[in-house]
């Protein structure tokens, strides 16, 4: 063997060795690219689960306070309503009441008006049984007086005081009648 064929032969190996040791490294660069995307995704998908699962343990905590707080908001506005409620019975029943009260005096006073001179109870013990369920009617005022509105009522309690006054002193009395 001559040289020169020695070392074509030479250079064919290492040709083939080179060609080879490219593929082999090609190979095996695709496998280590393969294997750290692997590892880096499994690193990834692991911290991307702790975080995921940190996410949603603060997300159902902050969901639980605010359907709590929309639960006592929801508690504060029953409360608010059955207190207005029972408020606004309270208003009218005291409002009934003092209709009640001071529907008797006017239809008593209208009935005594009414009335034939000669079958009517004595004028003054009328005045004194008409007073006496004023007073009544000023008591059940100042009972439920916290839940009346003293700007609706006192105009119009002003008005019928006058008036029953006045239906007492004059209108009742024959002797200020003619005069």
């Amino acid at each position: 063997m001559t040289f020169i064929s020695i070392l074509t032969l030479i250079s064919q190996t290492l040709s083939v060795l080179l060609l080879l040791a490219a593929t082999l490294a090609f190979i095996f660069k695709r496998y280590i690219n393969e294997w750290i995307k692997t590892r880096f995704k499994i690193q990834l998908e692991k911290s991307n689960g702790d975080y995921k699962h940190k996410l949603l343990h603060e997300l159902e905590t902050y969901k639980g306070d605010i359907l709590r707080e929309l639960e006592e908001f929801k508690l504060g506005i029953d409360i608010r309503r059955n207190i207005a409620l029972q408020v606004s019975n309270s208003q009218l029943s005291a409002y009934q009441k003092l209709v009640s009260d001071y529907g008797i005096i006017v239809g008593e006073i209208h009935t005594y008006t009414l009335m034939d001179p000669k079958i009517r109870e004595d004028l003054n013990t009328f005045r004194l049984r008409i007073l006496s369920a004023d007073r009544a009617a000023r008591s059940t005022k100042d009972l439920y007086g916290l839940f009346l509105d003293p700007g609706k009522l006192q105009l119009p309690l002003a008005e019928l005081g006058r008036s029953i006054v006045s239906i007492l002193v004059t209108e009742l009395d024959p002797v200020r009648r003619l005069s």
